[in-house]
């Protein structure tokens, strides 16, 4: 398995509905995470930082 949070994991860890962490992704570029090789996001600890803060 790859370091770092998938989606579902972010969500829990800062109270922001999945949907909410997507489209701030592709909206507005705030998140960048980094990729598996099946496609699956992976969010680092800046990147948990980054949505409290928001």
């Amino acid at each position: 398995m790859s370091p770092g949070l998938n989606i579902a994991a972010l969500s829990r860890r800062t109270g922001v509905a999945p949907d909410t962490l997507r489209k701030w992704e592709q909206r507005y570029r705030i998140l960048r995470p980094t990729r598996t090789a099946g496609g699956q996001r992976r969010y680092s600890e800046q990147d948990v930082d980054r949505v409290l803060w928001l």
